[in-house]
């Protein structure tokens, strides 16, 4: 899995689901180990999901069920969650913060309150983060990893904003409203690309799995060969 192009996606039924790039097709899928999986994000080889009934975060083993490790969210309603290729970072509906933490751990190295409230999904570009408020129904771009907005957006195609990522280039969206449908728009623009409909339902957060890519490595690194004659 490390590193693929393939989006991964949760939803109301408590399972994750790893799709064939950003299409419908199914790859495969694992059940969360509880019962209140609201969130996922990855580190290009292991997925984070977030449970909100228990408040932990878990990271499994590759794309499975398989837990290797866990720590308590800072609060009692997780809302959110990326990861910068170091340091995981996370939000919560009731204390509208967003938390730094040092590596994949409780502790916590930096907070910024949250742009509006009933936050609900982040991501990182490798520069910046991205939020999303679904009382607004609003997407941020912020500067860094403060309270500074650079941009916004308001999907107006969209009824509920549930889930948000970057693939590198492009915003990729879960619309949990009327449509239930994943859309990935053009940059951080309202010009949508393509879009697809949800394995279920009650689609959640979603998460691309080319993390090098998102944090803007592109994938794969262009080593020049010299020639000497």
């Amino acid at each position: 899995m490390a590193n693929d192009n393939n989006l991964l996606s949760t939803d109301g039924s408590d399972v994750v689901f790893r799709s064939t790039g950003f299409t419908s097709t199914i790859l495969d899928s694992f059940s969360s180990p509880s019962t209140g999986l609201s969130l996922i994000c990855s580190d290009g080889t292991n997925p984070y999901t977030v449970d909100f009934i228990t408040d932990k975060v878990y990271k499994h083993t590759g794309f499975s069920a398989s837990v290797t490790d866990s720590f308590s969210t800072p609060s009692d309603d997780p809302r959110g969650i990326t990861w910068d290729g170091t340091n995981l970072y996370s939000g919560d509906n009731t204390t509208d913060i967003y938390y730094k933490h040092t590596g994949f751990s409780s502790t916590i190295s930096d907070t910024i309150s949250t742009e509006d409230t009933d936050p609900r999904s982040l991501s990182w570009d490798g520069t910046n983060l991205y939020s999303d408020s679904n009382s607004s129904t609003k997407i941020y771009k912020h500067t860094g990893f403060t309270t500074t907005i650079s941009d916004s957006l308001t999907p107006s195609s969209q009824a509920a904003v549930t889930g948000i990522d970057w693939d590198g280039t492009n915003l990729l969206t879960t619309d949990a409203g009327a449509v239930d449908r994943f859309i990935r728009y053009n940059g951080f623009s309202l010009t949508i690309i393509d879009s697809f409909s949800s394995p279920s339902t009650t689609p959640g957060d979603i998460a691309w799995g080319n993390v090098e890519a998102r944090l803007g490595g592109g994938g794969v690194a262009f080593i020049p060969r010299i020639i000497i004659f």
